[in-house]
């Protein structure tokens, strides 16, 4: 009975993370929607080591060393992540120039968001979320 509360625990907050960051990706916050992706991708991995370990599922879902559990479900998302820090990067970027733009007279301030301006940020988390989707929906029917 534990098991199961955990495991549906487990989708939840994965489906959560994932629709939260649909919507985030939609207004143009792409490293935000790609920190909830993150977390929706530790969330259904744990879920389903949970699922093809149930003994070990309250070790699995307390755990914080997501490469161990990977290796469980005999997967490697090594270099996923390092495009998160890039979009986390490109804002610091975006911040440090409307300081700059502050002290500016002749400039006009303003920091621009959205899928439109940036759409390479826009696809990579759009079809990132997409295949977390898919994941869950296949890992748990």
């Amino acid at each position: 009975q534990r098991n199961n509360l955990l495991l549906a625990a487990l989708i939840t907050e994965a489906y959560s993370a994932l629709r939260t960051s649909f919507l985030l990706n939609l207004y143009g916050y792409h490293a935000d929607a790609y920190a909830l992706l993150r977390r929706a991708h530790e969330t259904t991995i744990k879920a389903i080591a949970g699922k093809k370990e149930p003994e070990k599922i309250l070790k699995v879902s307390f755990s914080k060393d997501r490469q161990k559990i990977e290796n469980i479900i005999g997967i490697n998302f090594k270099g996923l992540w390092a495009v998160e820090s890039s979009f986390a990067h490109a804002n610091s970027i975006k911040l440090y120039e409307t300081g700059v733009n502050l002290q500016r007279i002749d400039k006009q301030v303003g920091v621009s968001y959205g899928p439109q301006l940036h759409m390479k940020q826009f696809r990579a988390a759009a079809n990132t979320s997409i295949f977390w989707l898919y994941a869950l929906i296949k890992s748990f029917p």
